[in-house]
């Protein structure tokens, strides 16, 4: 699939700019997962997934 992706990138005339964007939003992204896992102790159920923080709703317990 990547091979594919590939290809057919480079043959955009502006793939040079198409790539640099990608490395801007890529670099963007390790920034904010750097602050992300800084930030966040370990009682917080929350993870850093593609980019976006995923927050999980507290464990209940279930009554009987």
């Amino acid at each position: 699939m990547s091979n594919r992706l590939i290809s057919e990138l480079l043959k955009e005339p502006d793939a040079y700019l198409i790539i640099q964007e990608i490395e801007n939003i890529l670099e963007d992204e390790k920034a904010r997962r750097i602050a992300f896992y800084n930030d966040i102790t370990e009682q917080e159920k929350v993870e850093f997934i593609n980019g976006k923080i995923i927050v999980h709703s507290p464990v209940m317990k279930k009554l009987m």
